[in-house]
């Protein structure tokens, strides 16, 4: 039986966010910390850290500054960004999970979680990384009615919105809400080329020295991370320690994954079951071991 548990997490620079603590029955094989999307609250991984449980490893999930159990009615403008939430959120998660058992986690990463590698330092010290839909979102790696929609997006909803300096509504073209301080600097790094890199200075140096090894997936039919803007992120990690892949739903028996459908339960016995074995192999075959065979 998988009682989770609630717990705090204080971060570098005093915000302190909401977390949920799911510990195996057993003692644990390794700690995962579980990096959400943008705007993305905790209800949503929790059946996915819950399996990951009952396979033997204890789960972090997290709420980040400003979303779901971490809304803060005094939280400042400035302190709620995606920088804050990669170097101060998910960092603090980070070492609450080593505080633990001593060790480096291992993360997942959903979509706005894999980018969050590319911002936190402390991050690259991970055992592992299973990397599910993350993606570049400069809005010319998509195609068509998509590319359209995202250069409004970036160039003209968010900047506006932002500047109203609460959160956004939830409409149709991005169902969460967000901290005015995360719209306006998501929507900076959507129009820029390079993404997160045209801001983020010691991205390029950061990457090319880990030696952390990940597995990539993306899905086909994916709306919010499309394959080439998957693959256009992928590019800035060492191809030695990166092993990616693009699933179609044929090759599940599915008829779509999309960017959110990977954490129903009716995944458990396809990706789930791929993503924990992934893991598993993560920690058999060590750190430089996973890099060293992939060059």
């Amino acid at each position: 039986m998988i009682e989770p548990r609630q717990v705090q997490l204080k971060c570098e620079d005093g915000v302190v966010v909401q977390g949920t603590l799911f510990s195996p029955a057993q003692a644990a094989k390794a700690s995962v910390l579980l990096l959400p999307g943008v705007g993305i609250s905790q209800p949503l991984y929790r059946p996915f850290a819950r399996y990951l449980a009952h396979r033997g490893y204890q789960v972090l999930t997290l709420d980040y500054r400003g979303i779901g159990q971490s809304f803060l009615a005094d939280l400042k403008p400035s302190q709620a960004s995606l920088s804050a939430w990669a170097k101060m959120d998910a960092v603090a998660g980070f070492h609450y999970l080593q505080s633990l058992d001593g060790q480096a986690p291992l993360i997942f990463a959903h979509s706005f979680g894999g980018q969050a590698l590319c911002v936190a330092d402390a991050l690259g010290s991970a055992r592992g990384v299973v990397m599910v839909a993350s993606q570049s979102g400069y809005w010319r790696h998509w195609q068509g009615l998509g590319r359209l929609k995202l250069w409004f997006f970036w160039h003209l909803y968010l900047p506006f919105i932002s500047r109203l300096g609460s959160y956004t509504p939830s409409t149709l073209l991005f169902k969460g809400r967000l901290p005015a301080g995360v719209a306006s600097e998501w929507a900076k790094w959507g129009r820029h080329p390079h993404y997160l890199k045209g801001y983020q200075h010691s991205v390029t140096d950061q990457l090319l020295n880990t030696e952390v090894p990940i597995i990539a997936y993306a899905f086909s039919d994916d709306d919010f991370a499309p394959p080439d803007a998957a693959k256009a992120l992928w590019q800035w990690f060492p191809q030695r320690c990166l092993q990616s892949h693009v699933l179609t739903p044929d090759e599940l028996s599915v008829p779509r994954i999309g960017h959110f459908s990977a954490f129903n339960p009716s995944f458990e016995n396809s990706l789930w079951r791929r993503w924990t074995d992934d893991f598993d192999s993560l920690l058999s075959q060590g750190l430089s071991t996973a890099c060293s065979q992939r060059t």
